[in-house]
């Protein structure tokens, strides 16, 4: 199992995402909306030491940060994922390069690559 560190919406964002998903849904699109929350990864790795939390509270500060909803993606091969693609401002780029500055090596064995600050996606 993997895990990751995610940054939620605001209210007003994640029940837009919501509606969205609630029309897929109504389309006979499958979702794990009922267990699933709307999210932006920012790491992802096999495990994450329990130290990452405290590295990373320097950050909350720097909360909420803005960024843009763009178009969907699939994401995986046989059991894809539809995603949405967050359009990033320089500085949801920055935090994104911090949160790894801070905690990469807590993420083991490695951060996934595709969760790599210039590799994201």
């Amino acid at each position: 199992m993997v895990h990751s560190i995610e940054l939620l919406f605001d209210g007003e964002t994640e029940a837009t995402i919501r509606g969205l998903w609630d029309a897929l849904a109504c389309a006979g699109i499958p979702s794990q909306a009922p267990a699933g929350r709307p999210h932006v990864t920012l790491a992802v790795a096999d495990r994450i030491a329990e130290d990452a939390d405290a590295a990373l509270r320097p950050l909350t500060g720097r909360l909420p940060l803005g960024c843009a909803v763009g178009p969907s993606l699939l994401l995986g091969r046989s059991n894809a994922i539809l995603a949405r693609i967050i359009v990033p401002t320089a500085e949801l780029l920055d935090f994104h390069a911090q949160v790894h500055r801070l905690c990469g090596e807590l993420l083991a064995p490695a951060p996934a690559p595709t969760s790599l600050p210039g590799h994201w996606t």
